[in-house]
């Protein structure tokens, strides 16, 4: 019998990337493929993947800090913005050290301060962000 539920699907790249494996200057240079999962159009919605807002995140500026965040990640993993739930682990979508730090940059430009460095890890989804957000500004 045949499923007729329909399955995410890989898409692949290939670059060529010079790495450095450690601090001592060991490097790799070569073709990298990489590969991120993509839903496909006819994919059905879990309602995990809606982008509806936490019921944590409420004032309207840290929603607009999550549109804003899930707008630049949309255009950084070519990815569809309502394919960013705010519980999507950045993960599972292909957030690399890189794209997190440019949206820590965002985070510390919207609230106007740098992030100590120990809250960073704490930051993984935009529910995350938004309730560190929402947790500063109802301290100051």
């Amino acid at each position: 019998m045949k499923s007729s539920q329909s399955f995410p699907t890989a898409k692949s790249t290939s670059k060529t990337v010079a790495v450095s494996l450690d601090g001592a200057g060991s490097e790799f240079s070569g073709p990298v493929e990489l590969r991120r999962t993509v839903p496909t159009p006819d994919a059905p919605q879990s309602p995990a993947a809606s982008t509806t807002h936490s019921d944590t995140t409420s004032h309207p500026e840290t929603l607009a800090l999550q549109a804003e965040l899930r707008d630049r990640l949309s255009i950084l993993l070519d990815l569809p913005p309502e394919s960013i739930a705010d519980t999507t682990l950045f993960s599972d979508i292909g957030v690399d050290s890189m794209m997190r730090l440019e949206l820590v940059a965002m985070v510390e430009q919207h609230v106007g301060y740098e992030l100590p460095e120990q809250d960073l890890e704490q930051l993984r989804t935009l529910t995350s962000i938004g309730t560190y957000v929402d947790a500063r500004r109802d301290c100051a």
